[in-house]
């Protein structure tokens, strides 16, 4: 099953095996950013993270 967002103006990001999305594209986005923040705070800190 596909979560399709009611407002499809807003960017849609998807861990299905088959779409890939790049961890650059998710830092670019703020409020994808912060839910990067707050399930992986160790790993989005680390200085490396952010330069993917």
């Amino acid at each position: 099953m596909r979560y399709v967002p009611e407002n499809r103006s807003a960017p849609f990001y998807s861990c299905a095996p088959t779409i890939q999305t790049k961890v650059g594209k998710l830092l670019d986005d703020p409020a994808a950013a912060e839910i990067l923040k707050r399930l992986i705070p160790k790993a989005f800190a680390n200085e490396m993270f952010q330069t993917l």
